[in-house]
């Protein structure tokens, strides 16, 4: 066997084991999603995440238009959230040391409650400080919150579970974009509050 044979043979068997580990990968994840509960659980990830992008994508012309917010205030009202939303990832391990199944059907109705507050309120600037505060705080239990719950519903297969939890979330933000940007052209900043309201509660 000369060298360019020894060469084509080997790529041959890379790419070979490569087809089954490509093919194993997705058989796995295929066996994963037939487990029970997994995909009425990725179908409540979904749908609480695209409650959750839909939200925070068209925030900000909520701010600006509704509640007259200018740049600095702006800026404030995001710092809030980003350190409520650490504070709630903080907080997510006390509260699923108590309940797990509680935590993942009260935080996003937690947020479903702010979203339709938002309504209400959305013209007093300090109160929408508040309860973005307050939304940020929430969802940041959710992530930790889902990342548990695949550990316990198939903890045999967590980093597969893992995997398909990733890929609804990204999946979740192209669709809670575009979910909100149709909403924001039909029926404005406080219609796609509404909107996310509804996502959020849907999986209850």
């Amino acid at each position: 066997m000369n060298e360019n044979d020894g060469r084509t043979l080997g790529i041959t068997s890379f790419l070979d084991g490569q087809h089954h580990s490509i093919g194993g990968s997705l058989g796995t994840l295929l066996e994963v999603m037939r487990r029970p509960q997994m995909a009425r659980g990725m179908m409540a990830v979904l749908l609480v995440f695209v409650g959750h992008f839909t939200f925070f994508t068209y925030l900000r012309p909520f701010l600006e238009h509704v509640a007259g917010v200018g740049v600095n205030g702006l800026s404030a009202i995001l710092l809030g959230f980003g350190v409520a939303n650490f504070a709630g990832t903080s907080l997510a391990g006390a509260l699923l040391q108590r309940n797990l199944r509680l935590t993942l059907l009260l935080m996003p109705l937690a947020m479903g409650l702010m979203g339709l507050a938002f309504v209400a309120l959305g013209q007093a600037p300090l109160a929408d400080g508040l309860l973005v505060a307050l939304w940020g705080m929430a969802f940041g239990t959710v992530p930790v919150t889902w990342s548990t719950w695949i550990t316990v519903t198939v903890p045999d297969e967590a980093e597969s579970g893992g995997g398909l939890l990733v890929a609804i979330i990204q999946l979740s933000i192209a669709v809670g974009a575009a979910a909100g940007g149709a909403v924001f052209d039909a029926s404005g900043a406080r219609g796609v509050c509404l909107a996310a309201t509804m996502y959020c509660w849907w999986p209850r």
